[in-house]
């Protein structure tokens, strides 16, 4: 009998020391941040020109702004499909200047919490144009539109 619980004893010693050292099974990460949910999304699209278009507007929110090449330009961003700017500051009165070859383009100002502030560029069929004269402060922008590629430059309005 003592010999029986002895092994009974010495068994469950050995699964916990083997759990202790070898640890639980592995488990697959499952936390995926809500900002990239919408990208991924995009792999459930069986066309391959609706995924392409659906990762191209979906990963333009995390693209840098572009470097300005012009040294009177604030900030400029150039994609494609539908997209929200990051945050930027302003500390002049500025606008927008735009060229799009979207079929319908929409532009607008949002603030900084992301809220729609109003749409200050509008455009069928392609084009360019420029936004009237915005106000110091910080913003966002958003372009709303269907298919083609845009370019936005904020520049102070003088």
């Amino acid at each position: 009998m003592r010999f029986a619980s002895l092994t009974i004893a010495l068994t469950g010693a050995l699964w916990l020391l083997a759990v202790f050292l070898l640890g639980t099974p592995a488990t697959a990460q499952t936390d995926i941040p809500a900002s990239i949910e919408p990208l991924l999304g995009c792999r459930e699209l069986a066309e391959a020109d609706q995924r392409l278009e659906c990762f191209d507007r979906e990963a333009g929110a995390f693209a840098p702004a572009s470097e300005p090449s012009d040294p009177g330009t604030l900030v400029a961003f150039n994609g494609a499909g539908e997209w929200t700017s990051p945050e930027f500051d302003v500390d002049e009165p500025w606008r927008v200047i735009w060229s799009s070859e979207q079929s319908i383009f929409t532009l607008e100002r949002r603030t900084a919490d992301g809220q729609l502030d109003t749409v200050i560029g509008f455009k069928t069929g392609g084009g360019e144009g420029q936004s009237d004269v915005g106000e110091p402060g910080t913003y966002r922008l958003g372009v709303r539109g269907t298919g083609g590629s845009w370019r936005l430059t904020v520049s102070p309005s003088r």
